[in-house]
C-alpha cells in the first residue's frame, strides 16, 4: 500500500490474518483493503484514496484510514457520511526493554480470555458486549498472544500482539478508567516488552491515540506518520 508506514503494514497483515480465521469479511482491490462484517472489531478500511470510495459498500461502523488525501477532498468525504474520527500516530521502538515482573502474563483460558474481552470492552466498546465471541475464533492463532495486566492479582489492563516475520504489533493496549493515570500503562508496555524480546524480536510497531502519545515517546517510541482516522455514520450528523 503507498505510503504506508511499518505499523499499517502490520495492521494490513492482521487483518488478512483475521480473515483467514473467518472473523469479517475481507475486499481487496487495486491496494485498497477492507476487513468488516462485525459490529466491532476488526472493522478497517485501508483505502490508498478517495478515488473509489464508491465502490466500497460495507463502510458502515467501520475505522477508515485514508492514504493520499488532500485537505479540500474533506467535504467530499462528508458528503459520503464520513467524517473524521480522530487522530492516530504510526509509532515504532527498535530497542525494547527487557523489564519483566509478575504483573503482566499471557491469556491461556478461555476464562481468563473472558476478562480480558471484558476489560478491553469497558475501554473501546463500552456500548456493545460481542468482542468475546470474536476473539474466541483467533484465540488459538499461533500468530497472536492476549495479555492481562493485574494489580495485586487483579486485572486492571490488557494487550493484543500479531506477531509478523520481522515485528510485532500491538492492540489493545488499555487500563481500567478508574486505574489510569498512574502509572500502569507504562509499565504494561514496558514488560509487554519483555516478553515479545522472548520470542526473537526486537521491533515494535502500534498505533497511538493521541491520549496516549506522550506516553509511548517517554518509553522510546517514535513517530513514523500522523494518520487521520475517519468513520462512516448511518446518516448526515451535525458537525
Amino acid at each position: 500500500m503507498a505510503d504506508s508506514t511499518n505499523s499499517i503494514e502490520n495492521l494490513r497483515m492482521l487483518l488478512i490474518h483475521l480473515n483467514e480465521l473467518k472473523v469479517g469479511n475481507l475486499f481487496s482491490k487495486d491496494g485498497d483493503l477492507i476487513n468488516s462484517g462485525n459490529d466491532v472489531w476488526p472493522n478497517f478500511a485501508l483505502l490508498n484514496s478517495i478515488g473509489q470510495l464508491q465502490q466500497h459498500y460495507e463502510l458502515l461502523n467501520t475505522q477508515i484510514i485514508i492514504f493520499n488525501l488532500y485537505q479540500d477532498q474533506k467535504q467530499l468525504l462528508k458528503s459520503n457520511n464520513i467524517f473524521q474520527l480522530d487522530y492516530w500516530y504510526a509509532m515504532e521502538k527498535n530497542k525494547l526493554s527487557k523489564f519483566r515482573s509478575k504483573q503482566l502474563f499471557r491469556v491461556q483460558e478461555l476464562s481468563d480470555l473472558k476478562i480480558w474481552a471484558d476489560i478491553a470492552t469497558s475501554v473501546f466498546y463500552p456500548n456493545n458486549k460481542s468482542l468475546f465471541e470474536i476473539v474466541k475464533k483467533v484465540f488459538q492463532s499461533e500468530k497472536i498472544d492476549f495479555f492481562l495486566f493485574n494489580n495485586f492479582e487483579t486485572p486492571i489492563g490488557t494487550a493484543m500482539v500479531f506477531y509478523d516475520t520481522q515485528k510485532a504489533g500491538v492492540y489493545f493496549i488499555s487500563i481500567q478508567k478508574d486505574h489510569q493515570k498512574l502509572g500502569y500503562g507504562k509499565k504494561l508496555i514496558l514488560e509487554l516488552e519483555g516478553f515479545i524480546c522472548q520470542k526473537g524480536i526486537e521491533s515494535i510497531v502500534l498505533q497511538s491515540t493521541r491520549q496516549g502519545l506522550e506516553m509511548y515517546k517517554k518509553v522510546g517510541y517514535s513517530i513514523n506518520e500522523k494518520i487521520n482516522l475517519f468513520f462512516k455514520y448511518e446518516r448526515n450528523r451535525n458537525i
